[in-house]
């Protein structure tokens, strides 16, 4: 992700590229999910 952050950063490509602390567990998710779809909503109104 950090990788195709940075070659979208250099070519100039608008994006949003978060972080957050913790792994791909369920108890991660549970706490992440309502901010992902969230953005995703929001994103997808906007196209």
């Amino acid at each position: 992700n950090m990788q195709v952050h940075q070659i979208m950063r250099q070519k100039g490509i608008k994006h949003e590229f978060r972080v957050r602390d913790g792994g791909h567990s369920w108890t991660y998710w549970r706490t992440a999910l309502p901010e992902v779809l969230r953005f995703v909503s929001q994103t997808f109104c906007r196209s």
